[in-house]
């Protein structure tokens, strides 16, 4: 038998989907048309900003990063990741930031908001979506995707 091909696999679970390059290409691409992209560039930013701490990265390095996350996603109350984190959380984040408490975790509990939101609302949409279905079809030849491939890996991916 030959082994299940990957977009196959991205029905599995968002972990599946987010594991495979074109995978997050093809999600990214679905919320970039649902106007919500930022949720999974977040996602990436906090994944990030928690490895960090394995690397030679100065703490100056690390408070600008936190910052930068701070404003860009979690200020701006009207932003699509902002409106789905909680409150307490956004709070203890706030908190972090002011007070210079800068933590490789103090981004997991939004992480895990924003991840659970995809979980349950923008995942299954994506994989019933029109974009996700014909790149199935067409068994994982998709020329919507690699028309847009240049604008989606030139909108702040490398976070």
């Amino acid at each position: 038998a030959s082994p299940t091909p990957p977009y196959l696999k991205w029905a599995e679970s968002l972990h599946s989907l987010l594991d495979d390059q074109d995978g997050i290409l093809l999600f990214r691409t679905f919320l970039k048309q649902e106007e919500c992209a930022d949720m999974l560039d977040f996602w990436f930013a906090c994944s990030g900003f928690r490895k960090l701490e394995a690397s030679e990265v100065t703490e100056e390095k690390k408070v600008k990063l936190a910052k930068l996350i701070y404003k860009k996603y979690i200020l701006d109350n009207n932003g699509i990741v902002s409106r789905q984190i909680k409150p307490a959380t956004k709070s203890f984040i706030r908190d972090c930031v002011m007070k210079l408490h800068i933590d490789p975790a103090m981004f997991d509990q939004a992480q895990t908001e924003i991840q659970t939101m995809m979980e349950e609302n923008t995942y299954p949409l994506f994989l019933k979506s029109d974009l996700y279905l014909e790149y199935t079809r067409t068994g994982g030849e998709s020329p919507k995707l690699y028309s847009d491939q240049s604008s989606v890996s030139g909108n702040g991916k490398g976070i």
